[in-house]
C-alpha cells in the first residue's frame, strides 16, 4: 500500500482521518493556508511564503475543522483546530481565496510567524493584521468544493 502524501491521497482517506470529528455527514477538502505575504504579486514574484502550510479542513455545517500534516507525515494529523460555527463571525469566500474570521485567537492557525511579525513592523502592515483571521485557498482536489461551501455557508 502507497504512503498517504499531500500528493496521492483521495477523498475516502481524507474522510476518514476526519470522521473521529463529526457523528453526521461532513465533507473534507483540501486546503492551503495563506500567510500575511500572500498576496497578489508578491506570491507570484516572491515564491515560496513564509507560514504557508497545507492541510485538510472539514465541515458538517455545525462546526469546522482544520487538520494540519495529516498527509505529509504518512497519514498522521500533527495538529487540530475543532471550531464551532458559532464562533464564526464572517465568512469572505472569493474566486481564489476564503477568508474566515473568529472571535477568538486560533494558535498557530491564526497567528503569524516571527518572520511575518517582523516584516509586518518594518513595513506597518503590522496595523492591519488580524490576529482573528485565516485566510485559505480552497482546493477542489476531490470535486467537492461546492458541497463543501454549502455546508460551510449553512
Amino acid at each position: 500500500m502507497a504512503k498517504k502524501s499531500k500528493w496521492n491521497i483521495n477523498h475516502h482517506e481524507s474522510i476518514e482521518m476526519h470522521r473521529e470529528f463529526y457523528e453526521n455527514d461532513f465533507e473534507v477538502i483540501k486546503f492551503e493556508k495563506c500567510g500575511a505575504w500572500s498576496i497578489g504579486i508578491l506570491e507570484v514574484l516572491d515564491g515560496p511564503t513564509p507560514n504557508v502550510w497545507e492541510g485538510l479542513i472539514s465541515t458538517d455545517g455545525e462546526k469546522v475543522v482544520f487538520t494540519k500534516g495529516g498527509y505529509f507525515k504518512e497519514g498522521k494529523i500533527t495538529k487540530t483546530w475543532q471550531i464551532s460555527k458559532t464562533d464564526i463571525v464572517n465568512i469572505d469566500q472569493g474566486k481564489f481565496k476564503t477568508k474566515i474570521i473568529f472571535k477568538e485567537k486560533h494558535g498557530k492557525l491564526t497567528k503569524a510567524s516571527l518572520f511575518e511579525i517582523m516584516s509586518l513592523v518594518y513595513i506597518f502592515w503590522f496595523f492591519f493584521y488580524n490576529s482573528k483571521k485565516v485566510t485559505i485557498r480552497p482546493k477542489n482536489s476531490f470535486d467537492n468544493l461546492e458541497k463543501f461551501n454549502a455546508l460551510l455557508n449553512k
